[in-house]
């Protein structure tokens, strides 16, 4: 059990919910206060070593920026650069030299791959949640601009209009 009371701007409360592994509490200036979020995937968390730092943007929702790295065994910091290949609609990671806006060299040492996987699933998940609760405070014609505007424009169905062609 996670205690959620409010802050002190909000009415003094004790709230408390049950949390899963893989979620975690939000806070948000309305409503309940917190909303219930999927914790990233940590499967993909690149063994030996610890994110020690970011620099994210999220222009237009999309990120832009860096991971830092530091592996256990020996200390060596490693940066992953972070953006959004507008072409093709996903995050892309890319291993970076420590200090230069460049491809690092040695990817097989730094086990880069892992890190790059280890980069794309924070950020996904960065995303993800950002569209969750975007989600939970839109309307419903707030939905519907959104749904057009990633080429999801489709005609709605009303609930009766799905019964009846259960029917």
């Amino acid at each position: 059990m996670t205690d959620t009371t409010p802050s002190t701007d909000q009415a003094q409360r004790k709230m408390f919910t049950a949390l899963a592994k893989h979620e975690a509490l939000v806070p948000v200036p309305f409503g309940s206060g917190w909303f219930k979020v999927p914790r990233w995937n940590a499967t993909h968390e690149a063994t030996g070593w610890e994110l020690r730092g970011a620099d994210i943007q999220l222009p237009g929702g999309r990120p832009w920026g860096s991971l830092w790295y530091v592996r256990r065994a020996d200390g060596r910091e490693v940066r992953v650069g972070v953006r959004w290949d507008v072409e093709n609609e996903v995050v892309e990671t890319l291993y970076l030299h420590r200090t230069k806006p460049e491809s690092g060299k040695d990817r097989d040492e730094v086990d880069a791959d892992r890190l790059e996987l280890d980069a794309q699933a924070r950020m996904t998940a960065l995303q993800s949640i950002n569209a969750f609760i975007g989600a939970q405070v839109l309307n419903l014609e707030g939905e519907t601009a959104v749904l057009d505007a990633a080429g999801l424009g489709l005609k709605r169905l009303l609930d009766d209009d799905v019964q009846s062609e259960q029917s």
